[in-house]
């Protein structure tokens, strides 16, 4: 199954931004404080997870995840 996955948070040092690009998602730079920010091309990327033990293996890999309805959200952040 494909799932959309986002992100919690909104600003990521470089080695946290070089982990995500993995995925697919892509990085700007603000200019005002020079941290690392996503803008994500169609607001996120796409992964293929067939099984149980996929969806295991990714959440063990990227840290707490949130699962609903094809999405998966990397819970990264603070999130409201």
């Amino acid at each position: 199954m494909k799932f959309k996955v986002t992100t919690s948070g909104s600003f990521y040092t470089k080695d946290e931004a070089e982990k995500l690009k993995s995925l697919g998602f892509t990085f700007g730079v603000n200019e005002y404080d020079e941290m690392r920010r996503p803008y994500l091309t169609g607001d996120y990327v796409e992964v293929e997870i067939s099984t149980l033990e996929e969806l295991i293996s990714f959440s063990n890999y990227w840290g707490d995840i949130i699962v609903s309805d094809g999405k998966i959200e990397i819970y990264d952040d603070y999130r409201e």
